[in-house]
């Protein structure tokens, strides 16, 4: 499963109204977000995904989710998502999907 529609969804469904409602994004732990059951279901619930995710940065202005990858070769790659719906790799690389 690719990234990036859970990153979307983290990003549409979770900060924007998060945001609408409460005029900030939120720095959470998403596994207890109050992104969820509100907003969105929580992306790490099922236990055989092939990422985490997390939002590591947050505040009244901007945020970043990100997927990181759990295991296989790529174990540790990351993709995020900024507050501008830019999706880019960890080093700053665009992210085609």
């Amino acid at each position: 499963m690719r990234p990036s529609p859970n990153l979307r969804l983290i990003f549409f469904a979770g900060q924007r109204m998060y945001r609408l409602d409460n005029n900030t994004y939120t720095l959470v732990d998403l596994n207890f977000s109050p992104l969820a059951p509100d907003y969105i279901d929580n992306p790490n619930a099922n236990p055989d995904r092939a990422f985490d995710y997390t939002i590591p940065a947050a505040n009244s202005t901007t945020f970043t989710a990100q997927a990181a990858r759990r295991a296989g070769s790529y174990v540790g790659g990351k993709i995020r998502i900024d507050e501008n719906e830019n999706i880019t790799t960890a080093d700053g690389w665009p992210f085609t999907y």
